[in-house]
């Protein structure tokens, strides 16, 4: 029984910490014009660090529009 219960209580750390990655990073990345989606890949080891590069030196839909 007390398997099951860490077994439980591992996922809803899993999941809670997910949320609030998404609302981290989705809300940084979606203010700057992106999908939210592009969460995601921030998780992927060394992929992330790349993506964050590319991230910073892109040029953000966002910032195009307030231009205009």
């Amino acid at each position: 029984m007390s398997e099951i219960l860490i077994i439980i209580f591992g996922l809803a750390i899993l999941v809670l910490s997910f949320y609030i990655y998404y609302l981290i990073w989705g809300t940084i990345v979606g203010k700057a014009g992106y999908s939210k989606a592009w969460f995601l890949i921030i998780l992927v080891p060394i992929v992330n660090i790349i993506a964050i590069w590319m991230f910073a030196f892109a040029k953000w839909p966002n910032l195009n529009k307030t231009l205009d």
